[in-house]
């Protein structure tokens, strides 16, 4: 099956693993595999948690406590 490079999925995939690299990886500490996948799992649910939450409707309009903050630095 031929799938070409220009798939909008392979795209997708490329930036997820940029934002797992920019955001989490990089600058990272991590003293065993284990330690990296914990924090790694935790990352995605952190990042899913606020995916989801930026989907839902503003019935109210814009607040500070909607603006997008840092991951939690236990994460890094």
């Amino acid at each position: 099956m031929f799938t070409p490079k220009h798939s909008s999925w392979l795209n997708q995939i490329e930036i997820i693993f940029g934002v797992i690299s920019r955001r989490m990886l990089r600058g990272g500490s991590f003293s065993s595999k284990a330690d990296l996948q914990d924090k790694l799992e935790r990352f995605i649910d952190y990042f899913n948690t606020r995916l989801r939450q930026a989907d839902e409707p503003d019935l109210h309009g814009p607040s500070d406590a909607q603006r997008p903050a840092a991951p939690p630095s236990n994460l890094v």
